[in-house]
């Protein structure tokens, strides 16, 4: 059946893309978006190219991703398929993002963060009432786009973000909310000292624990170690306590491991 296998493709695409492996990924989904296209299934042809986008843009090839992003956006505002587009925005939206970071402006003329910052709005409405499945992911990625210069708007998202993941059960993006949102307070104390920012930490590391638990994803274990070892070496700067570098020195072993081990 050439629909289910073009399924199979486009879905395997995505997991090639999350495991580095961009050019099987691409392949995979290319063939699935011909096949789509011959069949004159549109809806599943837009996620095809949806999918796509998101290989180009692990592969940090932006210019790829945001073509891709712009034939699936076409396509569902074609089918008025307000849900798919509610979770193409918050792509379009990192995407941007992301391309700024590394000095790409994917839309001149223009100010690519302001312009991430309200497609992600737009995403954040339309999930919030058509797709509460993409929603925990908006609220992440908004979380990341505003508070790149807004640290305590940032964290405000991350905090509803940890609490949608849970309420639906996502374990990827309850454990990713509260690693985002342990490391913005961690830089918002470093650009401030208060306090306030480190008690915020404090409070999850319960939580984040107990996930870990339950979710083994590697890298944001080893992200999360990566934290506990800064925190002990601020530790040992104030306390003097060596025993501090001892620990910091265990956490940094683990994480870097953990971070080496996953894509």
């Amino acid at each position: 059946d050439r629909d289910e296998m073009a399924s199979i493709q486009t879905q395997w695409a995505y997991v090639k893309g999350l495991g580095g492996n961009y050019r099987e990924g691409s392949n995979l989904v290319e063939s699935a978006i011909n096949v789509r296209r011959r069949l004159e299934l549109h809806q599943q042809e837009g996620i095809s190219w949806s999918v796509s986008g998101e290989v180009y843009r692990y592969a940090r090839r932006f210019e790829k991703a945001w073509a891709a992003y712009s034939v699936a956006e076409q396509i569902f505002h074609g089918q008025r398929s307000w849900p798919w587009l509610g979770l193409l925005f918050q792509e379009q939206a990192i995407c941007l993002f992301q391309a700024a970071q590394d000095g790409v402006n994917l839309v001149p003329g223009r100010d690519a963060i302001d312009q991430a910052k309200r497609l992600i709005t737009r995403s954040l409405d339309i999930c919030r009432d058509q797709n509460i499945r993409s929603y925990p992911s908006a609220l992440n990625r908004a979380g990341r786009i505003f508070g790149h210069d807004d640290c305590d708007a940032g964290l405000d998202y991350l905090e509803q973000g940890i609490g949608s993941a849970s309420s639906l059960s996502d374990g990827w993006f309850w454990f990713a909310n509260l690693i985002e949102y342990a490391e913005l307070n961690y830089r918002a104390w470093l650009e401030t000292r208060q306090q306030a920012y480190l008690d915020h930490i404090a409070s999850r590391a319960v939580e984040i624990e107990q996930v870990m638990a339950d979710y083994k994803f590697l890298d944001l274990q080893g992200r999360w170690n990566l934290l506990q070892g800064h925190l002990a070496v601020h530790d040992y700067l104030k306390l003097g306590d060596e025993g501090r570098l001892a620990v910091a020195m265990q956490h940094y072993e683990e994480g870097f491991a953990q971070i080496a081990d996953g894509h």
